[in-house]
């Protein structure tokens, strides 16, 4: 569906600019979608299970780093996974992390770019980030294939539909119940 309406907005783009009047072919032109998203994790079950000392002491520091950041901020892997060490401001009075488009990097939408700050056991992901290597930089299917494996032969899996999304959509579900804006 999103190449379908990439390739429709490009097309009119170059219709209108050529003056070319061509029809809308894409219009009303949509797939179903045959896959739901990850349901979320319950807060009970991240304390439980994600929270405890040791629980993904088997994950890379690098994975390890980018599951504390969800827990806790609900960015997308792949803005973690992008970020830069001057994107990491652990010095500063709030720390955070600055989600920001790149040269080489375009943010999924305008709502993207945003400063969020961190706490808890993100600060610590936030400092393994901030040393290490950008191992998933431009391969976060690899890390979420991973992490999902880890979940599963670790027992870390709520049910078989969850995975490491279901944090962005955790910490969704935590800010809506409390009213957040």
């Amino acid at each position: 569906n999103k190449d379908i309406a990439y390739l429709s907005t490009m097309l009119m783009t170059v219709s209108d600019r050529m003056e070319l009047d061509l029809d809308r072919l894409f219009r009303g032109l949509r797939f179903k979608s045959v896959s739901e998203s990850p349901p979320p994790f319950s807060t009970d079950f991240i304390r439980t299970k994600f929270l405890v000392d040791g629980a993904l002491a088997g994950l890379n520091a690098e994975a390890r780093a980018v599951v504390l950041i969800m827990i806790e901020t609900g960015a997308r892997p792949v803005e973690i996974t992008h970020l830069r060490p001057q994107d990491i401001r652990l010095e500063d009075d709030i720390p955070h992390i600055s989600i920001e488009p790149q040269k080489d990097y375009a943010l999924k939408t305008r709502y993207s770019k945003r400063e969020l700050p961190i706490i808890g056991v993100a600060v610590e992901g936030a400092r393994i980030l901030k040393t290490g290597k950008a191992r998933y930089r431009d391969n976060t299917s690899s890390l979420s294939a991973l992490v999902n494996k880890f979940f599963s032969v670790n027992g870390l899996r709520e049910s078989e539909r969850h995975t490491l999304y279901s944090f962005r959509h955790a910490f969704k579900d935590r800010l809506t119940s409390v009213s957040a804006p």
